[in-house]
């Protein structure tokens, strides 16, 4: 038997370590390796079934070089499908998120996005995405940006820096900061990391608000307007129900959440927001646009369908 070349053995290693970055190359490399070893074809053992297909020394001496590569490549491919697992957690995780994360390198290019931040690279929403690179869509807000990427990727000991990103009353502000250590489940290293708040959305926080301390339907959607900022009389003018309902349903809601002012509300309910959006309960129009409703059956916490206000 011819013994195998140096430059057969390098060529099948080279295709064992082939298949760790992808799996479906076995078939082929593992046909190449039957050739290198002179074996006779699966085919031709099976009709003859006498056994004669056994291997000799050169050949188990062959084996005995090969094997320790087949085991590092089914190491590595089996770390590479547990990072893949592991990336594929991670950006779900992000996803699920109200926050915007973004994740980039030195120069702002952008390493991973999730889908909060996606939907504000909009062409309405406070950032952009600029070839990959990230942007703030306000001028000056992009040089504080890329300002604090900078920052955050050579100065030491930096433990943040905020950028408002918007003039908004609801202001979006980006809060970028060093990443001390690389990311193995990603394919580029990032040095900094951006977490852009999502405006408070007054719908949810009231739901979340509504769950934790058992507000009613009335008392659900009087806090809904007290966390736009409405007063009190602008409130009750806006569901068209009386001054005195309107106050009921109030002090209620403080005595329920134990505080007294209407600024302590809003804290609180700040403090509650929820970090996952409520995509099953569509927020009601009614309430969003404002104008007086008698009834919204839509919103739904836990409870049976929220009663009128003047009942």
């Amino acid at each position: 038997m011819t013994p195998p070349t140096s430059s057969d053995l390098s060529v099948v290693i080279g295709r064992i370590y082939d298949c760790a970055l992808d799996p479906t190359q076995w078939e082929q490399t593992l046909a190449a390796l039957w050739r290198l070893l002179h074996c006779r074809t699966a085919e031709l053992s099976a009709s003859e079934g006498d056994g004669n297909a056994a291997l000799g020394e050169p050949e188990l001496e062959l084996l005995r070089l090969l094997i320790p590569h087949l085991r590092r490549a089914a190491t590595i491919s089996n770390a590479l499908d547990a990072k893949k697992f592991e990336a594929a957690c991670l950006s779900e995780t992000l996803d699920a998120l109200r926050l915007g994360v973004v994740l980039t390198n030195e120069e702002a290019r952008i390493v991973h996005a999730n889908r909060a931040a996606r939907t504000m690279m909009r062409r309405d929403g406070p950032l952009r995405d600029v070839e990959g690179v990230m942007r703030a869509a306000r001028p000056p807000a992009a040089a504080k940006l890329q300002a604090a990427v900078t920052a955050a990727c050579h100065e030491a000991g930096l433990e943040g820096v905020a950028v408002r990103l918007d003039g908004n009353k609801k202001p979006v502000v980006a809060y970028v900061f060093p990443l001390t250590a690389s990311n193995a489940s990603l394919d580029a290293k990032p040095v900094a990391a951006m977490l852009i708040n999502a405006p408070l959305d007054e719908v949810e926080c009231a739901r979340a608000l509504a769950s934790t301390f058992k507000l009613t339907g009335a008392e659900t959607r009087m806090l809904i307007r007290m966390l736009a900022g409405k007063n009190l009389v602008e409130a009750a003018v806006d569901a068209g129900v009386a001054m005195t309902t309107a106050r009921t349903h109030l002090n209620r809601i403080f005595a329920k959440t134990g505080v007294s002012r209407q600024s302590d509300l809003i804290r609180l309910a700040a403090a509650a927001a929820p970090v996952i959006p409520d995509h099953d309960h569509p927020p009601p129009a009614e309430i969003r646009a404002g104008g007086a409703e008698k009834r919204v059956d839509v919103v739904s916490f836990g409870q049976p369908p929220i009663e009128d206000f003047n009942r």
